[in-house]
């Protein structure tokens, strides 16, 4: 197999492991906290290249992705229509909190927040498990990044697919906001990161 094939197997299937995993136009920096070994192609022990691509392809780790776009006049006809119902009824006080108070801004933020929900969903498969909304629930995200904080049902059925580590990404331009939910599972019964947030 060749190098440009285990750079592309490697960066598809784990993009999710950034910034642990780097692809730099001559090397691939394996970071592996507290140490962290760049290795050139040249250098790489024979059979390495093979033996990582077996790995991933053994299904050790499921890559989880979901994505989700939310225009922001859809999240502002709904307050028109149902005042402040629908915000309690979709987001935490905390989420609500962070959104701020300014027109303009709040309605991005509920938005990029709603996009982060449904975004979980795809990536867990919760579109029928009857989560509630208030479940997941986006922290951060204006003077800190964004982090998924899942409880009750949705904490349970995403402790049983194994996920270790789950990131999440907002963005919004003009009229939309999108979300990206990107997620490594173990398999059943696995541990979640500190990126997850489980009922004490």
């Amino acid at each position: 197999m060749s190098r440009a094939n285990v750079v592309d197997n490697l960066l598809h299937r784990c993009a999710v492991l950034a910034p642990f995993l780097v692809h730099f136009s001559d090397a691939i920096l394996f970071a592996v906290l507290p140490t962290a070994v760049v290795m050139k192609a040249d250098a790489w022990p024979a059979g390495m290249a093979d033996d990582l691509c077996q790995q991933l392809n053994m299904g050790r780790h499921d890559v989880r992705v979901g994505i989700d776009t939310v225009e922001v006049s859809g999240i502002a006809a709904s307050l028109q229509a149902f005042g402040e119902r629908f915000v309690t009824r979709l987001f935490t006080p905390q989420e609500i909190a962070t959104c701020g108070r300014s027109a303009g801004q709040r309605l991005e933020r509920l938005a990029a927040r709603f996009a982060a929900k449904e975004a979980a969903l795809k990536a867990f498969n919760l579109a029928e498990a009857g989560v509630n909304w208030r479940d997941i629930e986006v922290r951060g995200g204006v003077d800190s990044p964004p982090t998924l904080h899942l409880q009750g049902r949705a904490a349970d059925d995403v402790r049983q697919l194994g996920c270790f580590h789950i990131a999440l990404s907002l963005s919004h331009d003009g009229d939309r906001a999108c979300a990206v939910v990107a997620a490594l599972a173990a398999g059943r019964g696995g541990e979640m990161s500190a990126a997850v947030a489980l009922p004490s």
